[in-house]
């Protein structure tokens, strides 16, 4: 054991403590609930393989190279101080080794299928991943033959996928037969965390959901049936608004030319703490030119939204768009509309939609005009098709509503799928 890195992982214990010490596989993988240590065990196991890793090159990758800084290298600089440094302009971070020595780790964003020519033609002597289920898998594979020097090892981290998911499937599942070592415990084997935080997460998720059979029981389990299965209108509507006036409101476009046009009003309080109160879909506007028979065009869109807004009797703050309605928007600019892009990350918009639903956050006003969004809970359900892929994508139908409302959801308060980012444990590394 190199001279000092002991004290690293002298507050943890159990299972994180064995897969710290185990690492001996050409592949270690962690993988099970959020907020289990899975980065913070892995990370140290990194380090130790790096202090004496044989001659070559060494990578450290993330889906892109913003959540690589995010997640994996400002924490690991949190730990070892002047040890480790990076330069993304410059692609490339260096960490010192017990005897002295730099190493050169190069540094990747594995965003696409293209990302794999990146380190074509490489010869790797170690590589660290960070949620390795958003990799494409032509990239993981590329990795794995660019592993050719004698004692290479990767170390990678991911959160559950479904059980059809290329790396359950090729590699965890058959890891008796290929050198592999699966690592995995639960929640509460983090010693670190407060129990009162683990009970709340617990419930955020909903016992029972997809969220919590994955990201807190850490099974890889397939999405079945309706995205949003506990939605019942008895729990989720509310009759009347607050008697705090919000200090915002919003509107949320899911444009569509062929299809449907859903456009959602949300009152939002700010600086509202978690599990109280934060946003209301107060009513909506929904158009099917296919159904009508007649599609409408930009400017008739832009003047049946302007109109509806004024409705409202309340000012407008933002109108958030998806990024590849550009013509749309530029109509809507011209109603004075403050148009900005929303973030429409899929499954982490549902996640984030999903949570603040079961923690109290978000609710929908019995309107009339809401009826279409309520409606729509029971139909939006999870493509089967997909799933055999090994995809978690919901059908393209009776989306309209619940597009736009995690627009609204996640661009305002919504994070990236959590996960268990390192932190420095003892002072001075």
């Amino acid at each position: 054991m190199p001279s000092g890195k002991s004290e690293l992982w002298l507050p943890i214990k159990g299972p994180p403590m064995d897969s710290i010490r185990a690492p001996k596989a050409r592949q270690n993988i962690w993988h099970g609930p959020v907020r289990s240590s899975k980065t913070v065990s892995s990370l140290i196991a990194w380090i130790l393989f790096v202090d004496s890793a044989p001659p070559g090159d060494l990578f450290m990758i993330a889906k892109t190279e913003l959540t690589l800084a995010r997640n994996i290298l400002e924490p690991l600089q949190r730990f070892m101080g002047r040890k480790f440094g990076y330069r993304m302009g410059q692609h490339k971070a260096w960490m010192y080794t017990s005897n002295g020595k730099s190493r050169t780790i190069y540094l990747y964003g594995a965003n696409d299928e293209r990302a794999e020519e990146k380190i074509r033609g490489a010869t790797c002597a170690g590589a660290y991943g960070d949620e390795l289920t958003l990799w494409p898998e032509t990239f993981f594979r590329q990795l794995l033959a660019r592993m050719s020097v004698k004692g290479a090892k990767l170390f990678g981290t991911t959160n559950p996928d479904g059980p059809y998911h290329w790396l359950k499937k090729d590699f965890l599942d058959r890891a008796d037969e290929l050198d592999l070592a699966g690592f995995t415990w639960p929640i509460d084997a983090n010693t670190m965390l407060d129990p009162e935080y683990v009970r709340q997460l617990k419930l955020e998720y909903g016992p029972g959901s997809l969220w919590y059979r994955r990201f807190i029981e850490g099974q890889w389990v397939a999405a079945e049936g309706a995205v949003y299965d506990f939605f019942n209108e008895r729990d989720y509507v509310i009759p009347t608004l607050p008697a705090a006036p919000p200090d915002a409101v919003d509107i949320s476009i899911d444009y569509g030319t062929s299809n449907a046009t859903s456009a959602g009003a949300y009152a939002r309080w700010n600086g509202v703490s978690d599990g109280q109160l934060k946003a209301v879909r107060l009513g909506g506007y929904y158009y099917d030119g296919r159904a009508t028979g007649r599609q409408k065009t930009d400017a008739e869109y832009a003047d049946d939204i302007a109109a509806w807004a004024d409705t409202l009797k309340r000012p407008v703050g933002r109108v958030l768009l998806d990024p590849s309605a550009a013509s749309f928007g530029a109509a809507l600019r011209q109603k004075r509309l403050n148009v900005v892009p929303a973030d429409n990350a899929v499954l982490d918009g549902i996640r984030t939609q999903a949570k603040m639903l079961r923690n109290g956050e978000y609710r929908i006003l019995k309107d009339d005009s809401n009826a279409q969004c309520i409606q729509d809970y029971g139909a939006y359900l999870w493509d089967t098709r997909a799933q055999a892929r090994g995809e978690d994508k919901p059908l393209k139908q009776h989306d309209h509503t619940k597009d736009e409302e995690r627009y609204f959801l996640f661009s305002t308060f919504g994070q990236p799928a959590p996960t268990t980012a390192a932190r420095k444990t003892v002072a001075g590394w």
